[in-house]
C-alpha cells in the first residue's frame, strides 16, 4: 500500500492498495485514513513500522480508520516474515 502524509492534518491516508496485498485482503482502500494502530495515535509512516515490529510477523494488528467520516476498526493478520 502506498501512504501519504497530509501537513495539516494528523493521520496518513490511502493513497493506493495494492492488488492481492494483505492490506487489499484485509478491506483497506484507496482514500482511508489511518489515525491510530493498536491504539495509538499515528502521524508519521514510521508510527506504523515501530508498531508492526514490536507485533511481530505472523500476528494480527488493529488499525483503526476513517472511512467516509466514520471511524472504523480493521484487523489484518501480518504474513510470516519468511513471505518477504
Amino acid at each position: 500500500m502506498v501512504l501519504k502524509q497530509k501537513e495539516d492534518q494528523k493521520g496518513l491516508w490511502i493513497e493506493r492498495v495494492i492488488p492481492d496485498s494483505p492490506a487489499e485482503k484485509a478491506g483497506f482502500l484507496s482514500g482511508d485514513q489511518f489515525i491510530a494502530v493498536e491504539g495509538k495515535g499515528i502521524g508519521k509512516v514510521k508510527d506504523i513500522h515501530h508498531a508492526l515490529a514490536q507485533k511481530g510477523w505472523g500476528k494480527e494488528i488493529t488499525f483503526t480508520i476513517v472511512r467516509e467520516g466514520k471511524k472504523k476498526e480493521i484487523t489484518v493478520k501480518l504474513p510470516p516474515l519468511e513471505n518477504y
